[in-house]
Order: structure tokens, then C-alpha cells, then sequence
């Protein structure tokens, strides 16, 4: 059964629907939408963005499976609610797993396929010690971010990944700190959503992978596997990048995506 998400909509324009990646939510990429919904230059379109917190993130409901399936109908849910007939889907890491997924369960729905940092593969598991740190976390007694931070660093020395990760640490009405997302059903899925699922068809619309050049979650052995399942797909590298090409490099970012939305990707420098 689908879930109702929480979402947020900015803009106007040709409906655009940004999927985040795992321990994210639409917050991470408000600044992307913000650019996409008020393009500096009118010619690249005005795009209706719509940011979606992926099922047992961010404030939509939580629920004991988390299956690419299940993201893929609570997309398809959501484009319903909104009246969608068709839309532009963007999706990152996970999300883009999730995006990929729905552009071959449901082509017609499907505009555009925008997939960032991830390849239609199935990858190691990367992420248990982010489990252990935030599992380890001794929430009653801390007060604040800072020293919640300060705790996780004995395990977790990057700051970077630290602090995207305490995203998720919120404060309920009663002074208590709480983790917003759904770690044990998460961690249950874990191995589940480092598989690829199985892509029922081609995916024969106009297809953008946006690859960090420092990142080795789409490496050149994965090219020809982008272009079996997607036979129209352009892979664009962004040289600065490592896995969060939007945050890291944005307006290299921005330029790449505005150029494929806009075009179709006709003009795009395309590596397969």
C-alpha cells in the first residue's frame, strides 16, 4: 500500500519530481529547486519542483518495509494526488535507484530520467558504521547537535558526514532528541536497497546520469550497463564532484541538468 509523502512544491512550470537519497529529505536539495523554479535565464524554462521526503524520511510516515517498489508506487501515489499525467523525475543515490525503477515499471509516466552518482548495479554495503554511530547514539542524554556530533566523532571522524547525518536528529515538544528517520526498519532493508532491482523494460525516453568525477559509484565499467536498460541515456561527468554533485559542484550542476530539461539532451556532451 502506498504512503501519503510529505512534499513541498516550488515554482511553476513543467512539473519536475526530485528524489533524495538514503538518510536525505527534500531539504537537501531546496536550493537546486530554488534555482530550477527561478532560472537566471527564462530561455532554460520555469520548472514546477517538486521535493518529496522518501517514506520513512524526513516527515512523511514511517513503515516496516522499504522496498524500491514500495518508493515507486508512493511516487505514483503522489503524481495521482497532484494530478501529474507525466513528469520529470529526478532521483539521487537511492533515489536514483528508485527513479530508475519507475521509468521502467511506468514509461508513460515518465517525461525525462535524470539519475545522479548511482549505476543500475547492485553495490557493497557502505553504510553499516553509519548505522552502528547513530544506533550507539545515547539520545537522553544529550543536549544539543554539537555534542551529539561531538559523541558520533569517536566513530565517525569526517564532520561532513557527521553533520548530514545529525540533519535527521530533531527535537520533539518535550526537550527530548529523536532520530526523524526510520532506523531499524532501514537498516533491516539495508542489503535489499544496495541490490539493483530488477528493471522490467528498456527505458527508451531521454535519459541524463550526472556522475561526481571523484566518485567511484559510476565507474566506466558501468556504462554499458546504463545504456542496455537505457538506450537514450547521456552520462555527464562533473569533474570537482564526489557523490553529492549538487551540493559540491551546483552550479556545474544546474547548468547540466537546465541543458538537458531544456533540450532533451540534443545538444548535451554525451560519454556513451
Amino acid at each position: 500500500m502506498s504512503l501519503k509523502l510529505h512534499y513541498e512544491i516550488l515554482g511553476r512550470g513543467e512539473p519536475l519530481i526530485i528524489l533524495h537519497g538514503l538518510f536525505g529529505s527534500s531539504a537537501n536539495w531546496r536550493s537546486i529547486a530554488a534555482g530550477l523554479a527561478n532560472p537566471e535565464h527564462p530561455q532554460h524554462g520555469r520548472w514546477q519542483v517538486v521535493l518529496p521526503d522518501l517514506r520513512n524520511h524526513g516527515a512523511s510516515p514511517h513503515s516496516p518495509t522499504h522496498h524500491y517498489t514500495d518508493m515507486v508506487g508512493d511516487v505514483l501515489g503522489l503524481m495521482d494526488t497532484l494530478k501529474l499525467e507525466r513528469a520529470h523525475i529526478l532521483g539521487h543515490s537511492l533515489g536514483g535507484k528508485a527513479a530508475m525503477l519507475l521509468a521502467s515499471r511506468a514509461a508513460e509516466r515518465v517525461q525525462s530520467l535524470t539519475v545522479v552518482d548511482i549505476a543500475p548495479r547492485a553495490y557493497a554495503p557502505l553504510h553499516h558504521e553509519f548505522f552502528a554511530a547513530m544506533n550507539a547514539l545515547p539520545l537522553h542524554g544529550l543536549r544539543s547537535r554539537m555534542e551529539a556530533s561531538a559523541w558520533m566523532s569517536r566513530r565517525l571522524p569526517n564532520p561532513e558526514v557527521r553533520d548530514f547525518l545529525l540533519t535527521n536528529l530533531v527535537r520533539e515538544r518535550s526537550g527530548q532528541l529523536h532520530w526523524r528517520i526510520n532506523l531499524p526498519t532501514l537498516e533491516m532493508a539495508y542489503d535489499d536497497l544496495n541490490a539493483m532491482p530488477f528493471l522490467d523494460r528498456l527505458y527508451a525516453g531521454p535519459a541524463l546520469f550526472i556522475r561526481g568525477g571523484h566518485s567511484d559509484y559510476v565507474r566506466d565499467a558501468d556504462l554499458g550497463l546504463i545504456r542496455e536498460s537505457f538506450p537514450q541515456a547521456c552520462v555527464i561527468s562533473l569533474p570537482l564532484a564526489h557523490h553529492w554533485p549538487h551540493i559540491e559542484t551546483p552550479d556545474a550542476f544546474l547548468k547540466a541538468l537546465r541543458s538537458f530539461l531544456h533540450t532533451q539532451r540534443e545538444h548535451l556532451p554525451c560519454e556513451i
